[in-house]
């Protein structure tokens, strides 16, 4: 794929992220509210800090040929699409040279619609997790938790998406999408991102059982499972949602 199709589907995964994002923070089986001071920066920045390409304004002469959209990445299987990304982006990570250690927190992955996790997004993060370990030592992974968000450390997000590959709306979804990033909160930027596409067999996306028994709210695309109440987002939830959307790219 070229340069102007990898630059497209790097920023549709960053808007998406950026989406997921703004669905996990009001979600009401997020227990951490206090990661709101943390992630801020992050919701805020990210489209900023990778928009996605913006239209040419100046018409082609009509005697030029337009050129082909890009071809779309091939899917691979889900083995291979997930090492492709997170070693894409740990290898490609820009962080302080040495061998200082970095603290990573990772956020648990999710489907980027829904918001809601499943078996592959759990297992995506398991096989993440053992790479780190064997691959890339100065990266320290400590569990996801308030405490080690007020420590700014670098924070793996991503999401896991069912996607038509070849880009029509109402295609059939044979791939999925893989999009990483790391967000370090620290410097308030986005240190590395890693993208790619699998093959849709043998993927389980069976919500796990939180996301299965709770209800989704009026944010979220899928019917709720259960008629259980949602709990209304707390101050500073809404805060950080208006602030992402404010932020949030108008399509």
């Amino acid at each position: 794929m070229g340069h102007q199709g990898d630059s497209t589907v790097r920023g549709i995964c960053m808007s998406e992220l950026a989406a997921a994002w703004r669905q996990r923070v009001t979600t009401p089986v997020r227990k951490l509210n206090l990661l709101a001071g943390a992630v801020c920066c992050f919701l805020v920045g990210v489209t900023a800090a990778f928009p996605q390409p913006a239209p040419s304004t100046q018409a082609a002469p009509t005697t030029q040929a337009v050129p082909s959209p890009p071809a779309p990445p091939t899917p691979v299987p889900f083995d291979d699409a997930l090492l492709r990304a997170a070693n894409d982006l740990f290898s490609k990570a820009a962080v302080p040279p040495g061998d200082g250690k970095i603290e990573l927190v990772i956020d648990p992955l999710i489907d980027g619609i829904s918001g809601a996790q499943s078996t592959a997004t759990r297992l995506m993060q398991e096989r993440i997790v053992a790479l780190v370990r064997k691959s890339y030592p100065r990266f320290e992974v400590r569990p996801f938790s308030s405490e080690a968000l007020s420590r700014a450390p670098v924070v793996l997000i991503g999401t896991f998406t069912a996607i038509n590959n070849a880009g029509a709306a109402d295609g059939p979804r044979d791939a999925y999408r893989i999009c990483l990033a790391l967000a370090d909160l620290r410097s308030k930027s986005i240190v590395s991102k890693g993208v790619a596409r699998a093959k849709p067999e043998a993927i389980d996306v069976t919500p796990t059982p939180a996301f299965a028994d709770t209800p989704s709210g009026p944010w979220m695309l899928q019917p709720a499972c259960t008629s259980r109440p949602v709990r209304a987002p707390s101050r500073a939830t809404r805060s950080i949602r208006s602030m992402s959307n404010a932020s949030a790219p108008r399509r």
